[in-house]
């Protein structure tokens, strides 16, 4: 309840906000050092006229990989995109063992 409250009377928005901006995404993205990532990109209807993020998050991660879902239908994305989610990440996973030969 207080941080409905919180949100809706703006209280803390200012500091929230300058540590958000502050933040260095990019350069913490380019210091992962784990063999392989991937990075899912959801794509919804309601964002179309944004422009996708997933290219430029995989050209600051060293290697790593992007999938995009499309979810197109009615209801929460994620659960109603569960079974090419789960698939992307399974077949990531099959590579990565794969590719260490095991």
């Amino acid at each position: 309840k207080e941080r409905v409250l919180d949100v809706l009377q703006l209280r803390d928005m200012k500091e929230k906000y300058r540590a958000i901006f502050a933040y260095d995404l990019g350069n913490r993205m380019r210091a992962i050092t784990v063999g392989k990532t991937l990075v899912v990109e959801l794509r919804v209807p309601e964002e179309q006229h944004l422009q996708p993020q997933g290219p430029k998050i995989i050209e600051r991660i060293p290697r790593s990989r992007l999938v995009t879902i499309e979810h197109t239908g009615p209801g929460r994305s994620f659960e109603t995109q569960a079974a090419p989610l789960a698939a992307a990440i399974l077949t990531f996973l099959q590579e990565v063992r794969a590719a260490r030969g095991t």
